[in-house]
C-alpha cells in the first residue's frame, strides 16, 4: 500500500504530462496541416494554437507546415465566424477573442451582439418573473401562522434569492461581455 501511494504524485505528473500534447505522434506523422488549421478554425482557436503542434511534433521530430494549416484554419474560421454561430455564441455567452479574418468581423460582430442582447433579455425575464414570485412567497409569509409552513417558504425565499443572485451574476457577464464586443466592433 505504501509503494503505491509513493508513487501516486509521480503517476499523477505523467498523466497530466500526457495530455498537454495537442497532437499524438501518429497526427504528427501523417501531417495533415489543412485538416488540423480547418479543424482548428471551426472551433474558433487561435494562431497560437499551432505553436501548441509545432512543440508537440518537435518532440516527435516532425517540422509543421504553417502555410497550409493557415489556409485550412482560415476555411475553418470563416464557417466558425458566421452569423448562425455568432448569435448562437453570443446566445451561450462564449467569450469572443477577435480571431475572425477582417472581412467578417464586423457581421460577425454584429450578429454576436444580437445573440448577448437575446440572453440579456432573457435573463431579464427570468429575473422579473423571480422577483415577482419572491414578493408574492414574501406576502404569503406573512399571512402563515403554522411554524412549519413559515420555515418551507423561508427556504423558498432562500432558493429564490440565490436564483436572482445567479441571474445578477449572468447579467453582468452579459454586459461585459456586450462593452467588449462593442469597443471591438467600433474600432
Amino acid at each position: 500500500m505504501k509503494t503505491y501511494v509513493r508513487k501516486l504524485p509521480t503517476l499523477a505528473i505523467a498523466f497530466l504530462l500526457s495530455g498537454c500534447a495537442s497532437l499524438s505522434k501518429e497526427e504528427c506523422q501523417q501531417g495533415d496541416w489543412y485538416g488540423i488549421g480547418f479543424s482548428d478554425g471551426v472551433q474558433g482557436r487561435s494562431l497560437a494554437r499551432f505553436d501548441q503542434h509545432r512543440e508537440a511534433c518537435a518532440e516527435h521530430g516532425v517540422r509543421v507546415d504553417i502555410s497550409t494549416y493557415e489556409t485550412g484554419r482560415y476555411k475553418g474560421l470563416r464557417r466558425f465566424c458566421s452569423a448562425s454561430n455568432a448569435y448562437r455564441h453570443g446566445e451561450l455567452l462564449q467569450r469572443y477573442d477577435g480571431i475572425c479574418p477582417a472581412e467578417l468581423e464586423q457581421d460577425y460582430l454584429s450578429n454576436y451582439i444580437a445573440g448577448l442582447e437575446g440572453a440579456l433579455q432573457q435573463t431579464e425575464n427570468h429575473y422579473d418573473e423571480l422577483a415577482k414570485e419572491f414578493e408574492d412567497t414574501e406576502r404569503l409569509l406573512i399571512y402563515l401562522e403554522e411554524k412549519i409552513a413559515r420555515k418551507k417558504v423561508r427556504k423558498d425565499l432562500k432558493e429564490i434569492d440565490a436564483e436572482i443572485s445567479n441571474l445578477r451574476e449572468r447579467r453582468n457577464m452579459i454586459f461585459r461581455l456586450l462593452k467588449s464586443a462593442e469597443l471591438m466592433q467600433s474600432e
